[in-house]
């Protein structure tokens, strides 16, 4: 065509119908269905509907009717070498051509006559270019009816003037410009001019292209006079070739404007409709080019498949954020919509894009199994993966509207912990959910509202309905019929529908079953009753129809639907098949045809439910009262198995279908004891897999099942229940039920030691309240009732930590780890009240701390080692440490570490973590400890243990802030932990980490709205020493990082008071703290010249001297740069310029960024007052650059101010 490509190749133009007629070298009986024929074929088609297009759209005009086209069209064959191609090759050329525009030319003689009458004009058009289709098709035979019809004989010249003709354009005329383009109107001339010259024909002579161009001879004359009486043609012999039904009708459907035949409604109206068709043809050959096997689908019904149609924009949405989680930014992406918008559908098709297998696609799973695998590790786990690999971890959850608090909080986890996004570790996440059906107290939607929170780009993607023309692409795609001949179909559809896509599919299926939408045998292709499916009554509802399909089937199929509904939106086989053998019930056959009807799929071993909207539709079948009684007799006929065959999946089920039911369902009293034992069994494998929020519900569960005077009737059931819920409201920070359970047991128990577990429980709830005092009091009555007095002991730390040295002095570490296990519970409950009130009294009574350490070991020599014991060891080493013996502290922490796999119990692995970990930053380097909070942090949360779970983020916090981790990830770790801390009501570790926070946000830059302070938290900050001590840090340590002098000494002087008063276990903040206090008793002496402070500054330099002996990498940087601002302290300018150097260098090779920032800083305020401006300045700016890699951006807009102000006139204090 003239809009083909420029080519600097030689060309040739070949008359159609001297390529038509080399057609006839293929084998007739096969070349017409075989795709190395259809293709080509195809693509020649195409060419000529669109120059005809083309033509009428940039001209007007329009090619005369006639039955001779083929001989008036050209068509130019591209030559890659130079030796001359025959004509026999062109077809084989056209094939090879990388070009899908065949380039063809309508000769001027098209154009001499047309026709007012458009609608008559078109159909001739159509027809005459039918007639081409048919001979090309054909493999170059034209239509029997033509034949009979043609007039006229050829003249005895023919073959030569078509010869003559061939040589013309193949040697005398080359229509290309040299840039390759076609001089479409010089062409056209020439060729026209040259036939008549050489042939001596006359412009009106109506023979002169007939002759020129006719096929291998004789063939008839012909006259364009004919060309309105146009014959009925049959398409019977295309389709004994083999050709396929879709060019079949194609072809039938341009020459209907004669064949009575066919429908009308399935005729062509315009050669755009012909251009579209053969466009999409090409285009999607395997849907609308070869035949569907009919046969098959006579027998199976229509299939639809799982195609994403009309979502391009939401696709390429969703694929644009995974593209930036390839590039390092962790991202959450949200599809939300209502029932059957096509969310899942949507999500697998991105799933297919990434190249992911269905079973690598997570889909929504029952908090049973989203909690085997604590949040810690799988954080780790998508940290490590997604640093190793190019790609992100990706993570879909379905239906997040039914997500449970457990699962929601495993995706928090991930989206919110710092790590990830500072670590370029790429994460994504991609999930849907029910549009209407998230409300105010669903997890899903606090996390909605809290996005701002995570730690990863947040979108949004809502899917809405099909339109109508996407609607008639999917019909048009099922039924593998163009849209031309499907949209009347689909309008009917669409119009019931509204476009929903499940609705659609569904509706399509059914029809397909009612015979109102069928495959034809004999047509080759689906056809329809469009009068009577416009008349059939479909609900408005989607869930309405899929009752009223489920209603359709057999009874036994629908009571196995109800059977399977009960147990959620997939079942496995396996279980399908105890459930046959438990209920003498046949289930998989009728399972197996609500496959076939559509309702379910089959795979992976597993039965599915199509969508969930049918689960609920079979579910609603049944009323609330048979609902439960189902539920209820299924699980009683599971109960024995789960008791017998220890099958942890066969308990949780036979416990969620007896709890669905409820204790109205019960029928005997004896079933009351089994399903509360049950329920007993169930929370305690749930809190093995470390989900207490699960293990809740099941103990909850099972003390609603008990009858009134159960505590009389089955006490040792009661008892176990109530502990053990209320433990689990304990870890869930729920104290008013842990309140009313607690009540329940001390109310009802037979002796004091089966009521000390609760009362253990109620003073840990009272440890991280603000209710201190009270709990240290309450623990240490009970201890006293046990005959344990703390109370009357007076000795100094020293002597208790000495005495317990000695006491332990007999024994080799191995006689300790082989002590033998304590066995007495009252004893047992002893230590865990002991292990409880050393965190208490650490706070709040340090002096008194080490006797509780002391008793702990005493009595774990005595009675045996409990799981409490390790503590007592960790807090000697703690201690020890403090007291200036880093190295025997070391060796007592790791004594500690050694002893929990002894006593067969990690019950207290996350205190011992927790504490050992500060002891090890002073011998290992900082940054090599911080995993051990994380450690800490899982062991904690296994065993249910949240004090310590908080404490271990606390610590990681604060030691990731002293390592010079980036300021934003510990932004965000901070705001994850207050939340851990809000939502379990731990005021204490609460308002300490916030005096924290305050520091993170000065440094970045975050301009902090003023927060009013509860009641609660004021007291907390008068009256806690410990939190008092961090506060008052905290603003000093600000202070200074802004150079403000006043303040800086002022909450310097009160952080120095509180210090003695507080924990008396050494903690890696002791350090830094010292190193900080130091700085500033120097810069205040410098400018005050007191002395007082001078000589706090020195021992600050002389502790950090010490602790730089045991680990050179944490503490080497800091102490150089103490002995630098003592030097300028006394004056020695060159001692102080070669230990800012070294606290420069050490600082820089130990991957401290932020003290190299400082170091950097403090060193230009030296040289500033050297009036070594150039200098200063020069150090100015690698303080501004290091403190900007830190991403403490508020700290370098202040820090221009300061050098302002101090290279001016060295007006601020330094």
């Amino acid at each position: 065509m003239s809009s083909g490509k420029a080519t600097s190749n030689e060309h040739r133009c070949i008359p159609l119908s001297e390529l038509v007629r080399s057609f006839r070298t293929f084998d007739s009986t096969t070349a017409s269905s075989a795709d190395y024929f259809l293709i080509p074929a195809l693509r020649l088609t195409s060419s000529l509907a669109n120059e005809i297009c083309k033509v009428k759209e940039e001209t007007g005009r329009s090619p005369a009717p006639r039955y001779d086209w083929i001989d008036s069209i050209v068509v130019y064959s591209q030559s890659n070498s130079s030796k001359e191609i025959g004509i026999e090759n062109v077809f084989d050329t056209i094939l090879k051509d990388d070009d899908d525009d065949i380039r063809v030319e309508l000769l001027p003689s098209l154009f001499e006559k047309t026709d007012n009458d458009d609608a008559r004009q078109m159909n001739g058009i159509l027809y005459s270019l039918g007639i081409v289709f048919y001979e090309i098709f054909s493999g170059g035979e034209r239509p029997a009816e033509l034949e009979q019809k043609q007039i006229g004989e050829t003249t005895n010249n023919g073959f030569e003037i078509e010869t003559a003709v061939t040589e013309e354009l193949s040697e005398g005329f080359n229509p290309f410009h040299q840039d390759g383009t076609i001089d479409r109107d010089s062409a056209e001339l020439s060729i026209y001019q040259n036939l008549l010259s050489d042939y001596n024909l006359s412009d009106d002579d109506s023979t002169s292209y007939d002759m020129a161009f006719q096929g291998d001879g004789p063939r008839k004359k012909r006259t364009q006079n004919e060309n309105y009486n146009m014959c009925s043609v049959s398409v019977d012999p295309l389709k004994e070739k083999g050709l396929p039904t879709s060019l079949c009708d194609l072809v039938a459907n341009m020459l209907d404007c004669t064949n009575g035949s066919l429908r009308k409604d399935e005729t062509y109206q315009d050669m755009t409709e012909v251009r579209d068709d053969l466009q999409l043809t090409l285009d999607k050959p395997s849907i609308y080019l070869h035949d569907q096997d009919m046969g098959r689908l006579s027998t199976t019904g229509l299939q639809t498949g799982d195609t994403v149609f009309g979502r391009n924009a939401e696709l390429s949405t969703i694929k644009e954020a995974y593209r930036r989680s390839v590039s390092g930014d962790s991202n959450l992406v949200t599809i939300y919509g209502h029932s059957g918008t096509g969310k899942s559908t949507l999500a697998h098709e991105f799933g297919n894009i990434l190249g992911l297998e269905s079973n690598c696609i997570i889909h929504d799973e029952g908090c049973t199994n989203a909690q085997k695998r604590l949040q810690y590790l799988l954080c780790r786990f998508v940290e490590v993966i997604s640093s190793t690999f190019a790609a992100p971890v990706t993570l879909f959850l379905d239906d997040l509207q039914w997500a449970d608090s457990a699962s929601i909080a495993a995706v928090n986890q991930l989206l919110l912990t710092g790590d990830i996004a500072s670590q370029n570790a790429k994460f994504f996440f991609l999930g849907c959910y029910r549009e209407g059906e998230t409300d105010n107290i669903n997890p899903l939607w606090k996390t909605l509202c809290n996005s701002d929170l995570v730690n990863a780009r947040s979108t949004n993607v809502k899917l809405d309905c099909m339109d109508e023309e996407t609607l008639t692409t999917m019909v048009s795609e099922t039924l593998c019929l163009s849209p031309r001949l499907t949209r009347p179909l689909s309008s009917v559809i669409y119009h019931k529908t509204k476009g929903n896509p499940l609705f659609v599919s569904q509706l399509m299926i059914s029809l397909s079953k009612e015979g109102l939408l069928r495959p034809s045998l004999s047509r080759r292709r689906w056809e329809w009753d469009k009068e009577k499916i416009q008349c059939q009554k479909l609900p408005d509802d989607v869930a309405m129809f899929f009752t009223n399909s489920i209603e359709a089937l057999s009874e036994d199929v629908k009571a196995s639907l109800c059977v399977l509904s009960c147990f959620g939106s997939s079942t496995e086989t396996a279980f399908i098949k105890t459930l046959e053998r438990l209920l003498q019930k046949s289930l998989l056959n009728n399972l197996d045809a609500a496959v076939e009807e559509g309702l379910l799929d089959k795979k992976d071993g597993r039965y599915h439910f199509s969508h969930d909207r049918i689960q609920e539709a079979a579910y609603n079948m049944m009323n609330i009262l048979d609902q439960g009684r189902f539920h209820f007799s299924y699980g009683m006929a599971l109960a024995p198995l789960a008791a017998g065959e220890g099958d942890d999946s066969i308990l949780l089920t036979a416990a969620n279908q007896l709890n669905l039911a409820g204790p109205e369902a019960v029928q005997e009293k004896s079933q009351n004891v089994t399903v509360a034992d049950l329920n007993l069994q169930a929370g305690k494998k749930a809190m093995e897999m470390s989900d207490f929020v699960l293990a809740y519900s099941y103990f909850d569960n099972g003390i609603s099942f008990l009858r009134k005077k159960h505590w009389e009737e089955h006490y040792t059931l009661s008892l176990e229940l109530f502990d053990l819920a209320a433990k689990c409201a304990l870890t869930n920070g729920d104290v008013v039920s842990l309140k009313l359970l607690s009540e329940q047991v001390i109310a009802y128990v037979r002796s004091y030691d089966d009521k000390l577990n609760v009362l253990y429980l109620v003073t840990c709830a009272l440890t991280f309240s603000s209710k201190l005092p009270e709990s240290i009091e309450k623990g240490l009555d009970i201890l006293a009732n046990l005959g344990i007095d703390l109370r009357g002991c007076r000795s100094s730390m020293e002597t208790c930590v000495q005495e317990t040295k000695d006491l332990l002095s007999v024994y080799t570490d191995d006689e300790i780890l082989n002590t033998r296990q304590m066995t007495d519970p009252t004893m047992i409950m002893a230590m865990k009240f002991l292990g409880k009130l050393e965190t208490g009294m650490s706070q709040m009574m340090p002096e008194s701390a080490p006797r509780v350490m002391q008793r702990i070991i005493q009595l774990s020599l005595l009675h045996g080692m409990s799981p409490v014991s390790p503590i007592g060891f960790v807090h000697l080493g703690s201690y020890t440490a403090k007291l200036g013996d880093i190295s025997e502290g070391y060796h007592y922490e790791k004594l500690a570490r050694s002893l929990i796999d002894k006593v067969g119990s990690r019950e207290s692995a996350g205190e011992v973590i927790a504490f050992g970990a500060h002891i090890r930053s002073y011998v290992e380097p900082l940054q090599a400890t911080l995993e051990y909070h994380n450690e800490g942090y899982a062991a904690a949360m296994a065993s249910g243990d949240v004090i310590q779970a908080a404490l271990n983020n606390m610590f990681s916090l604060g030691s990731s802030f002293l390592a010079g981790v980036n300021l934003q990830t510990t932004r965000d770790k901070c705001a994850e932990s207050i939340n851990f801390m809000h939502e379990r009501k731990m005021l204490i570790f609460m308002t300490q980490l916030k005096c924290f926070q305050h520091s993170v946000f000065k440094l970045i830059g975050i301009d902090e709205k003023p927060k009013d302070v509860s009641a609660e938290e004021a007291k907390i900050l008068t009256t806690n020493k410990s939190v008092m001590r961090t506060y008052n840090y905290q603003k000093a340590y600000t202070s200074f990082m802004f150079r403000l002098y006043d303040d800086s000494k002022d909450y310097a002087e009160k952080h120095l008071n509180c210090i003695g008063n507080t924990w008396p276990n050494l903690f890696a903040a002791h350090a830094f703290q010292a190193f900080h206090m130091g700085l500033i008793s120097f810069w205040v002496a410098r400018n005050s010249r007191e002395h007082g402070w001078y000589e706090r500054g020195e021992r600050s330099k002389l502790a950090l001297k010490k602790w730089a002996e045991s680990s050179k990498w944490t503490f080497e940087n800091k102490w150089y740069l103490l002995e630098a601002e003592e030097s300028y302290c006394d004056n020695n300018l060159e001692v102080a310029k070669l230990f800012y150097e070294k606290a420069i260098s050490s600082a820089k090779e130990h991957k401290f960024v932020h003290e190299e920032a400082l170091a950097y800083e403090l060193a230009g305020y030296f040289y500033v007052e050297l009036r070594d401006t150039d200098k200063a300045m020069e150090y100015f700016l690698l303080a501004h650059e290091k403190y900007n890699e830190w991403g403490a951006f508020g700290k370098c807009d202040s820090l221009f101010n300061n050098i302002s102000q101090s290279v001016k006139g060295r007006e601020v204090h330094h």
